[in-house]
């Protein structure tokens, strides 16, 4: 109301209220935020002092429970739906916990509407069996009078007939819902809560009803389906992801901040993906930055938005923005080393304190999100000769490239960086055994691919023996077995796909041949024996 009137030279209502307020002529409770009191009242002193402050603060979740004890009836009669008990709990902890940016005890009011008018919706919607004969009444009527209209007298008996046979059908359809209604129990429970949390927040439904306990204890085995290898980088991430959810030490912390080091091409990227997939059933919960995008100063800005005074003031920054739409998710900070070492400051209130400021001075929160910033510390010295690449031998044990890893971390970061995360997961190089099973895994997205197009792909154990000796050379991890994947197979599928016109299901087989891939054309009968073992479609 004070802001009326604002513009230059005009009588704002403040204005008006003023000399009443001063003689003490009228009563007045205003309510306000702090951000429109100092833009409004404090900046008017003569308004300020006619008015004695008082701060709300935000009620905690028992007196959120308290309050909605109190509304319960009011809400129950206007919906014709019961609270049941665990309802009201489920409301206040699961708004407090995922609706981190609304208060309380407005977040928790608005879940109990809306599940209510949910149920209550549900509930005055007939089933589709009763809509379906109503349309198939409805047509008959309509088809009986137009053959009165035409004479057809002995179609239109018929068709009366089955009209009214479709309206006892109907009835009894309507009657036996109605029974089912009064039966069941019109409340809404802990699992009407937890649906409105998933659609206004997209966490799936089974996270918010189901105990995380069992998601995280068996964490690195979810992530194994996925990734090859790195059995202690996996561990390592597991028990420090068990201990953060536990909330055993802060709780404003993020759930986990972690620097994975180590040899390009060797599962990081892979691992920060399959992590999302597993924890918020959908790798849209994965937030990714190329850092190689963040190597000058000013573009530091674009993360966290400009402030103010600067050109792009108004936008919102990528990071804040994006986490701020979805709290629960994997933020992804890749190849870090590349980016400007102002970066890293800015990131050091996140992971510290679980918030960040953005150039409009909103708080956005960080504490249900899991960090992880990527780097390639250290590689160029296991590339080099210190260690070699994945070479057996006493000097180059897991001990030693952890050494050196690490070595390179501690020289290249600030000590205040390196004590906030939850710990350096060091990834160590692929050995020929992991290219292997990499190389059947890669070639098995590719089967599943040819599959949609009515090509069945399948191949000798030494097609994977040749693909894990051309990438093992090429000496940058599982990146070039992709690549020959794609070049050696996936273009010969692609070529026969648009010369070979004859329909049906087409059988490719890949065989090595001096030394080179080679596709053939065969039916089920001329594959090679123990070929149809190696179909495998991985899920999706």
């Amino acid at each position: 109301m004070t802001a009326g009137g604002g513009a230059s030279g005009a009588l704002g209502a403040a204005s008006l209220l003023k000399p009443a307020l001063a003689r003490g002529q009228i009563r007045c409770i205003g309510a306000t935020t702090w951000k429109e009191y100092r833009r409004y009242i404090e900046a008017d002193g003569a308004l300020a002092r006619r008015f004695q402050a008082i701060t709300v603060d935000e009620p905690s979740v028992e007196d959120a429970n308290r309050i909605l004890e109190a509304l319960r009836p009011s809400y129950e009669q206007f919906h014709g739906v019961a609270i049941g008990d665990g309802a009201i709990h489920a409301a206040t902890t699961m708004s407090a916990r995922y609706l981190t940016e609304r208060s309380m005890p407005d977040k928790a009011i608005d879940l109990i509407d809306e599940a209510l008018a949910r149920v209550k919706v549900r509930r005055l919607t007939p089933p589709d069996a009763l809509r379906q004969v109503q349309r198939l009444r409805d047509q008959a009527k309509i088809e009986r009078d137009a053959a009165i209209e035409w004479r057809e007298f002995d179609r239109a008996t018929l068709l009366g007939e089955e009209e009214k046979r479709l309206s006892t059908e109907a009835e009894q359809i309507r009657l036996e819902w109605r029974g089912r209604l009064e039966a069941e129990a019109s409340s809404i429970s802990q699992r009407d809560i937890a649906e409105v949390v998933a659609a206004w927040t997209g966490v799936p439904v089974q996270n918010l009803t189901e105990s995380q306990q069992s998601r995280f204890l068996n964490l690195e085995q979810g992530l194994r389906e996925r990734v090859v290898g790195q059995a202690p980088a996996l561990e390592a991430l597991g028990r420090a992801l068990r201990r953060n959810a536990a909330r055993l030490g802060d709780p404003s912390r993020p759930v986990g901040s972690f620097l994975f080091v180590g040899p390009s091409g060797v599962g990081k990227t892979e691992v920060a993906r399959s992590l999302a997939s597993y924890l918020f059933d959908t790798e849209d919960a994965l937030i990714r930055f190329d850092m190689s995008e963040f190597s000058e100063y000013h573009t530091v800005s674009r993360l966290i938005g400009a402030p103010p005074g600067y050109v792009g003031y108004e936008a919102a920054g990528d990071l804040t923005e994006r986490v701020r739409r979805r709290p629960y998710s994997v933020v992804l900070f890749d190849e870090v080393d590349k980016a400007h070492p102002r970066l890293l400051t800015s990131l050091l209130q996140v992971l510290d304190s679980g918030h960040l400021s953005d150039g409009q001075g909103r708080k956005v929160n960080f504490r249900n999100t899991v960090i992880i910033m990527t780097a390639n510390y250290g590689s160029e010295q296991l590339k080099t000769g210190r260690l070699g690449f994945a070479v057996d031998g006493p000097s180059s044990g897991p001990k030693d490239i952890r050494g050196i890893v690490e070595g390179e971390v501690k020289r290249r970061l600030l000590p205040e960086f390196l004590n906030r995360l939850d710990g350096t997961v060091v990834f160590e190089p692929l050995t020929e055994e992991n290219l292997h099973a990499i190389s059947r895994m890669l070639l098995a997205r590719t089967a599943a691919t040819a599959t949609a197009r009515s090509i069945v792909l399948t191949w000798d154990d030494a097609v994977l023996d040749w693909l894990s000796k051309r990438g093992y050379a090429a000496r940058d991890g599982a990146r070039p077995i992709r690549q020959l994947i794609r070049q050696h197979i996936e273009d010969g599928l692609v070529d026969g796909f648009y010369s070979d016109s004859r329909a049906g299901t087409r059988t490719v087989h890949v065989s090595v041949r001096d030394d080179e891939l080679v596709l053939t054309t065969a039916s089920e009968e001329t594959l090679p024996e123990g070929a149809a073992d190696e179909l495998v479609v991985l899920p999706a």
